[in-house]
């Protein structure tokens, strides 16, 4: 009878053991794959390599450059045979705005912003004055007496 109360006992000890063994190694995997998905490790691991990739994508991306075609008038009468012939005009030229112009927008796009950031400013104070009042009057409101 000892003998199998001393293997249940080691047993029950080796199961202890087991489950803190597996505790830990989860705490490890989930602290390593917190490590994986962070985009800064990479960074700081491979500086040059993630410059390159992002080097590489940005020049994937970008699209390449529309060639413009001064065609005479032989190639002219191959693409219009070819109904490949696309025709657009010139833009017009803009107006060059003077200093006073742009120093005007300047300005203006400022008060603008500093009018709506006012704006907003007093529309917040409003809204949350609102809501702390009805807060305030819901948690500072007497209770109605027990009935004795």
């Amino acid at each position: 009878m000892a003998k199998q109360t001393t293997e249940a006992m080691d047993l029950q000890q080796r199961m202890a053991v087991i489950r803190h063994d597996i505790d830990q190694d989860v705490c490890e995997i989930v602290e390593s794959t917190r490590r994986a998905m962070d985009w800064k490790n990479y960074v700081r691991s491979h500086p040059f390599a993630v410059a390159a990739c992002a080097a590489a994508a940005g020049y994937l991306i970008v699209p390449n450059r529309t060639q413009i075609v001064s065609p005479n008038a032989n190639e002219l009468e191959k693409l219009a045979k070819r109904n490949k012939l696309v025709v657009k005009q010139k833009p017009e030229a803009q107006v060059e705005v003077g200093v006073g112009g742009k120093l005007f927008t300047l300005v203006s796009n400022a008060l603008m912003r500093a009018a709506f950031s006012y704006v907003g400013q007093k529309v917040g104070s409003v809204v949350d004055g609102q809501v702390n009042g009805s807060d305030k009057s819901s948690t500072t409101s007497p209770r109605p007496a027990a009935p004795r």
